[in-house]
């Protein structure tokens, strides 16, 4: 997965659904998991995250730089380790 960008996206989304993302996204590689707890060592790998991270989660993804939360507020996922670090 040298060189590609991951992204991992949590929430159940049709068939249809997820090939509109990865029409949207023609530079990305998208990986739909259920959960976070899911994705298993993809979490490490990933550059961006569309759901919720947690701070265990957080710690072990060293490639994050992106996160997009799923919800109309992101208060509750600014978690002070992510409002630590350098992921947008």
């Amino acid at each position: 997965m040298a060189g590609e960008t991951l992204v991992l996206v949590t929430g159940q989304f049709s068939e249809e659904n997820q090939q509109r993302m990865r029409d949207a996204a023609p530079g990305a590689t998208l990986h739909f998991v259920s959960k976070l707890a899911d994705a298993g060592d993809l979490v490490e790998q990933a550059k961006a995250i569309a759901g919720t991270v947690k701070a265990p989660d957080l710690a072990r993804a060293k490639n994050l730089e992106w996160v997009h939360s799923w919800a109309a507020g992101a208060d509750n996922d600014l978690i002070p380790e992510m409002k630590a670090s350098p992921v947008v």
